[in-house]
């Protein structure tokens, strides 16, 4: 019999989600605490629990829908690492990226 798989993490509310994204890419560049707040402290949600679903959506999301250079350029290490986590699921990316959220927060 089959069973089920719960997910691990609550998904993201698509539609809120999609028009904070509409809304905000209208702007050059989104200040870092509502970047932080909308999208990184989300992936970092997501990296912890290793919700690798929620990881490759957030990534998608950021890198598909138009955000500036230079609010891509801010998160880009971040970005880069958790790619690399959800693609080989190595320990040391996802403790990187961490790192990196961290430091960005502060």
């Amino acid at each position: 019999m089959k069973t089920k798989k719960e997910p691990k993490a609550q998904k993201v509310d698509f539609l809120c989600f999609w028009c904070f994204l509409f809304f905000y890419l209208n702007f050059e560049i989104m200040d870092k605490q509502e970047l932080y707040k909308t999208f990184i402290s989300k992936l970092e949600e997501a990296l912890n629990i290793e919700d690798f679903e929620n990881i490759d959506f957030i990534l998608e999301s950021i890198y598909t829908f138009g955000f500036d250079d230079k609010t891509i350029m801010m998160i880009d290490d971040i970005l880069q690492e958790a790619t690399l986590f959800s693609e080989f699921k190595e320990e040391e990316y996802k403790t990187e990226a961490l790192k990196l959220i961290e430091n960005f927060k502060n």
